[in-house]
């Protein structure tokens, strides 16, 4: 369906990435900024859409909740995808704004979901040794009265770079941060796709932290360093209505071909 301006539909984006570190094709479903959005009787229509993409991973790029809504459909949402594929996931800013912190990290845990706080985990996935690396928003050094910089977290990072190695973080803004790790590709959100979009013209009006005319709204950024970026516009657009810009799941394909 052509996006209308205000269509708010989902739709799936499916990004491919080539790399010479992988043997067999990797297939990596993102959820980003759902903000508690619900989709259908106990999101059964995003854990319908996430299904259908038979995923291998599954990344959880922060704000899945928010403070101005109920925690419910999140449980939902990680009962319905916990047998589908290993789960990934790093906070965004809203959840240290929200109250409702540990009951979320009491759905993490009953549903198995793997919370990633400044460390990598090293896994097999299809015959593949992938890092998978988490970096908890800087949002939680107030929470938990850390003193460190996001840089001081992530260089503190350790893991084997001959090895594929992914990075979660909610903030693209961190992009020049990021290009300095050897990270082939990092994981992010939080920009909203700018809000605004005019097809061929503007790449987003304005996103969190990053103000007016954003640098980094949607897609693949190629940084420095042959590091890849995906940044994903999100489930919700959270209190701004969407133009031109409906909200995604995206999904990334790692392959050698």
């Amino acid at each position: 369906m052509v996006n209308d301006g205000f269509n708010e539909e989902l739709r799936i984006t499916n990004y491919t990435i080539k790399s010479d570190k992988v043997k067999e094709d990797i297939k990596i479903v993102q959820i980003s900024d759902l903000h508690a959005t619900g989709y259908g009787e106990k999101q059964s229509v995003l854990i319908d859409e996430i299904k259908q993409q038979e995923p291998d991973l599954i990344f959880i790029t922060g704000d899945i909740m928010d403070e101005d809504s109920s925690i419910e459909n999140v449980g939902y949402l990680l009962s319905g995808i916990k047998n589908l594929a290993p789960i990934y996931y790093v906070t965004g800013n809203h959840e240290y704004w929200d109250s409702k912190m540990d009951d979320l990290i009491r759905l993490l845990r009953q549903n198995n979901v793997i919370w990633l706080v400044d460390e990598n985990r090293r896994i097999e996935v299809n015959g593949n040794i992938v890092n998978v690396s988490g970096l908890d928003d800087s949002e939680g050094y107030y929470y938990w009265g850390r003193s460190t910089t996001s840089e001081e977290r992530l260089n503190n990072i350790q893991f084997n770079d001959k090895y594929l190695s992914l990075l979660l973080s909610h903030r693209p803004e961190l992009a020049a941060l990021y290009q300095e790790s050897n990270f082939d590709i990092i994981f992010t959100g939080h920009a909203h796709g700018g809000q605004v979009r005019i097809p061929f013209i503007l790449n987003g009006i304005i996103a969190p932290n990053q103000g007016f005319l954003p640098q980094y709204t949607k897609g693949i950024y190629e940084l420095d360093n042959n590091t890849k970026m995906v940044v994903s516009t999100g489930l919700a657009s959270n209190y701004i209505p969407r133009v031109f810009n409906n909200p995604e799941l995206v999904v990334v394909t790692i392959t050698r071909q």
